[in-house]
């Protein structure tokens, strides 16, 4: 008798394992486009070549951009690799282009590249409008893919090209913070020297002064602002900006080069309210 019950618990046991086992949930795969808006579609009979905003147009400034290159071929599992794009304004006879930030993997997807697209001017109804070429290579064979895009005015000023105190041409772009908050930000800018009309080179060991205002209040400052300096890991320019409430605020900018001269840009001074050089927030 107690051999029956210990069989009975045995057999009890290993069909309960059994039906838990059978029942584990599988865990879905997470999106990597997750909160990313497909915005244009430039795909060809072989891959596909999709653009993901998290805005849902391009605008002037900075744009980070995902891009999926894929064959589109179920056979083909190699990666497609060095990826790159620029961009072209048309403007009647003339053109001139933009500086980008080269494309990298993103989160380590084979088929995802990262980077940011900088405009300095809208598209319009006059004929001006913006192209994208993305060129890549798959199995030993250089590829190219080119469509007009739209570039819609921003509502802020987040980008400005100017000449520099040293006759050079630069453009400086706003990267952080796109959602402000009342307190200390990390605030992150891409200073470019402008080598040709469509060649663009980031500028380094330079320094971004900051002095937030709003012109609302007085214009009133902030404390606890730190300017702005180059990271050798991105070559991109840091700093923390303090914003002591909502509201709009130009954050006043001066750039000075590798040794400390003022390249562009004024100090707020009770005669001068405003810089030259300048982003604007609000929030």
């Amino acid at each position: 008798m107690k051999k029956s019950i210990s069989l009975l618990f045995i057999s009890l046991f290993l069909i309960t394992a059994c039906s838990s086992d059978d029942s584990s949930p599988t865990i879905p795969e997470t999106d990597p486009l997750i909160g990313w808006n497909k915005i244009q579609d430039l795909s060809t009979d072989l891959y596909t070549v999709e653009l993901y905003s998290q805005q849902k147009k391009l605008q002037v400034g900075s744009n980070p951009v995902v891009v999926k290159l894929k064959p589109k071929s179920n056979s083909d599992n190699k990666n497609i690799t060095s990826a790159n794009w620029k961009t072209t304004m048309h403007m009647g006879n003339m053109t001139h282009g933009a500086p980008v930030l080269d494309l990298k993997a993103y989160q380590n997807y084979a088929d995802l590249f990262e980077g940011n697209l900088f405009f300095q001017m809208a598209g319009d109804d006059h004929g001006d409008f913006w192209d994208l070429t993305i060129q890549f290579e798959h199995q030993n064979q250089k590829l190219t893919v080119s469509n007009q895009i739209e570039v819609i005015a921003s509502k802020h000023q987040t980008i400005q090209s100017f000449e520099g105190s040293d006759e050079n041409h630069y453009i400086i772009a706003l990267l952080n913070p796109t959602t402000p908050k009342i307190g200390i930000n990390d605030i992150s800018a891409v200073v470019f020297k402008m080598e040709s009309m469509d060649r663009f080179t980031l500028v380094n060991k330079y320094k971004v002064g900051i002095d937030p205002r709003m012109p609302s209040m007085q214009n009133h400052s902030s404390p606890n602002n730190t300017d702005l300096t180059q990271s050798l890991a991105d070559k991109l320019y840091h700093g923390k900006l303090s914003l002591t409430m909502t509201g709009f605020w130009k954050i006043n900018l001066q750039l000075f080069d590798a040794s400390n001269n003022l390249i562009k840009g004024e100090a707020i001074t009770e005669t001068n309210g405003s810089s030259s050089l300048f982003f604007e927030l609000e929030f």
